[in-house]
């Protein structure tokens, strides 16, 4: 079987998660992949911190609001 995946070149839209940890993992695991995101009310435990610090080295810009629960990501 052969997949052909493209890129869209623009993606927008809002998506309403539980503060876990599981949906903050996802959530920067799929903002990482591309595009400006903006995730609010995020957990902070320390699995989700290294979550964060993968993405960094990967390549991702991330910003942490001063109360830690808003981190927006560029990739």
């Amino acid at each position: 079987m052969i997949l052909d995946v493209r890129p869209t070149p623009y993606l927008r839209g809002r998506v309403r998660s539980p503060s876990s940890k599981s949906y903050s993992i996802r959530s920067v695991i799929v903002a990482a992949c591309g595009g400006r995101s903006i995730i609010q009310h995020v957990s902070s435990c320390d699995d989700v911190r290294r979550a964060l610090d993968a993405a960094k080295v990967l390549g991702a810009g991330i910003t942490i609001s001063a109360d830690g629960r808003t981190i927006t990501i560029h990739a």
